[in-house]
């Protein structure tokens, strides 16, 4: 109020239901303009003859208001300052205060100024780069006040207009701000600039397929450079290139050599840790300054074989008349959740046969769209380091749509050893991490069936190295008929027993081929849609997470019409 505070209602009470004098009124309205604490002078009150009913409080904020035709007196001249204000002169009041011109306000409002102070402080820009510069008054009460001051560059280095500074010219200058207040006085405040003499550039980077990564997984990173016009920028620009955490991931370069603006960073591959990773470039060309980031993501890999699959191969399915669209489409009907590839190595090498390479361009992608996951599966030869070397092979080829399979598995069929599983998988592991999804697809546990497997079977090492279980179990061995009931013991047992011994999730693979005589002359009897409904009920009810059909090209129509019926 430009006075000591006071109680409206008195007795320490707001009161806000009591009535408000004119004298109150027009101090509130001071002080809402900013005007408390401005002293017009005494000789402003004295041609009213009530002047001396005025509170002490009230004697300047009063007087102010006089100043600024807030209030005039009535035509006795007289104030009436402890009359309660009505509707009406509280109206003419605010009605005055909106009419003061703002320019003359501000004049008024400088008298309490105590200091100039400029936002930002300290100015650093390239050429061509602007920045917005405001004053702001500080008062006597510490308030600070938003004002037009006179602005000027001291040094050769731009131009500023409206409090816009746009950089011209390289090198240090200074920014004033000059303000004078309406009783005399000067205040100024000066901002140090720097101008640099690169041009800035917007550096954007781009990220094919995906910025979620799973360990292991790959992205291609592009960059484009543009000038502060929006334009590619011209010639060859030198990039470095860095990775914020390298236990996330690494990039297969650290410099680049941008032409004409867009280019290539390489290529990034995800590592073990999970969270996000920022892959940054910085321009190291002289003359040209900026520097631009993308984050990517490495993620948990979700262990895609859950409920229903099938199994094929290139040569399964055909090279003649392969129709990659009509196979997705017909498993997507199915029911299928997910589909294994059998990945055909060269012989003796850690390199995928051209035949194999065109069925995974062709169905991964086609898969994918559908929502359908891929399974790469590489048969091991006990050979530690060929059957690591296949295995990465195969978790690593990208189609030609940039895109991979989502997990892969481990066709065990010989003599394996705990120390032939270790070989294998250790450096596997390492290379896609602890959890990317990785199907031990082998042999039921019971020395009982077809298989007469050994006791010694490394079934614990399994369950260090791998997601899951997955045994084939092609019940229908020898050539008659079976029962329901023989093919859900059969089942059951084996599911339960995988699970005991490996402590892993479990998968049955279930027989849709005819299997052949020790003469190499194909059985008479195949498995009946009966025999797969049971089949696949036995292995649910014995807790196994997902059952797959052997092979989908040999498949009955029964039987594909009791894998698409059966509910998983």
């Amino acid at each position: 109020m430009g006075g000591k505070r006071r109680s409206w209602g008195g007795g320490g009470q707001f009161a806000p239901d009591a009535q408000i004098d004119r004298q109150d009124m027009a101090a509130l309205l001071i002080n809402a303009l900013r005007l408390s604490g401005v002293d017009p002078g005494k000789d402003v009150l004295q041609p009213f003859g009530d002047a001396g009913q005025l509170s002490t409080y009230a004697v300047v904020p009063v007087a102010m208001a006089v100043k600024v035709g807030v209030v005039s007196g009535d035509d006795k001249r007289l104030l009436h300052p402890k009359d309660p204000a009505s509707r009406a002169d509280a109206a003419a009041m605010i009605d005055k205060a909106l009419q003061i011109p703002p320019d003359q306000l501000q004049a008024w409002q400088t008298r309490t100024i105590q200091q100039l102070q400029a936002v930002p402080e300290q100015v650093k820009l390239s050429l061509g780069q602007t920045q917005k510069i405001v004053a702001l008054a500080l008062r006597q009460d510490g308030e600070a006040v938003l004002v037009s001051v006179n602005w000027q560059v001291e040094g050769n280095i731009g131009t500023i207009q409206g409090g816009e500074l746009q950089a011209k010219q390289a090198g240090t200058g200074t920014v004033i701000g000059t303000l004078t207040t309406a009783d005399g006085r000067t205040l100024t405040t000066k901002i140090p600039v720097t101008v640099d003499a690169s041009v800035p550039v917007q550096v954007e980077l781009a990220v094919t397929p995906s910025l979620s990564l799973v360990p292991g997984g790959q992205a291609h990173i592009q960059v484009t450079l543009r000038d502060p016009a929006g334009q590619l920028v011209p010639g060859e620009v030198d990039l470095n290139v860095s990775v914020s955490d390298p236990s996330k991931g690494h990039l297969d370069t650290t410099k680049a050599v941008v032409t004409g603006g867009i280019g290539d960073l390489g290529t990034f591959t995800a590592g073990s840790q999970y969270g996000p990773v920022q892959v940054r470039a910085d321009i190291a060309t002289q003359g040209w300054k900026g520097s631009g980031q993308v984050t990517l993501n490495v993620v948990k890999v979700q262990n895609p074989v859950n409920g229903k699959g099938i199994w094929g191969t290139w040569v399964e399915w055909g090279t003649s008349g392969y129709d990659p669209d009509r196979i997705v489409q017909t498993s997507k009907q199915a029911g299928a959740k997910y589909i294994y590839l059998i990945v055909r190595n060269q012989p003796g090498e850690g390199t995928i046969r051209p035949e194999s390479k065109a069925m995974l361009d062709a169905i991964v992608p086609r898969a994918h769209a559908a929502g359908i996951p891929v399974i790469g599966v590489v048969y091991l030869v006990d050979d530690p380091a060929l059957d690591s070397s296949r295995m990465l092979t195969a978790a690593k080829y990208t189609t030609q749509t940039g895109e991979r399979v989502d997990g892969l598995a481990a066709d065990i069929e010989e003599s394996p050893t705990s120390e032939s599983i270790s070989g294998t998988m250790i450096p596997v592991r390492q290379a896609l991490g602890p959890d990317y999804p990785i199907i031990a697809v082998t042999y039921p546990p019971h020395i009982s069936t077809a298989w007469q497997r050994s006791a010694t079977y490394p079934w614990s090492t399994f369950g260090q190295y791998f997601t899951m279980i997955s045994i084939m179990d092609y019940w229908h061995y020898e050539d008659r008929a079976y029962t329901a009931d023989e093919v859900r013991n059969e089942i059951y047992n084996e599911a339960k027993a995988a699970a005991t011994l490996t402590g892993r999730p479990v998968e049955v693979i279930g027989q849709a081929y005819r299997m052949n005589t020790a003469s190499g002359k194909p059985f008479a009897t195949v498995p009946t849609g009966e025999e797969v409904t049971a089949a696949m009920q036995a292995a649910k009810d014995a807790g196994a997470s997902a059952f797959s059909l052997y092979r989908w090209d040999t498949a009955t129509p029964e039987e594909l019409s009791a894998f698409h019926n059966f509910s998983w």
